[in-house]
């Protein structure tokens, strides 16, 4: 058996076993297991308002080691909900939202 169909057939299920349980106590929950150099798998159930920081680890899952993507994922981010980022100032992003973003 292939690490990931191991993956698929015995940790995912229990992943989401564990990703609805959290929902169901009002946690936000987030895996990530990688089976291969760049090949891996996810299970997410982030609860409505989760933390930046919630967002941010999913902003990198997302990114797939790519950090352009990660990087206009926290710009977006911050347009739409405000920052109190140096970086992100030195980047031209205004602190206060601006409505834009995902």
């Amino acid at each position: 058996m292939s690490a990931e169909q191991y993956y698929d057939e015995q940790i995912a299920p229990k992943l989401i076993a564990l990703a609805e349980e959290c929902k169901e106590h009002g946690l936000s929950f987030l895996a990530a297991c990688e089976w291969a150099p760049g090949e891996y798998g996810s299970t997410r159930k982030l609860q409505e308002g989760s933390s930046f920081a919630m967002r941010l680890v999913e902003a990198a899952v997302n990114a797939q080691g790519n950090i352009d993507s990660l990087m206009i994922a926290v710009e977006r981010h911050a347009l739409k909900h405000g920052h109190s980022s140096i970086y992100l100032s030195l980047r031209g992003v205004p602190t206060q939202p601006t409505g834009d973003g995902q």
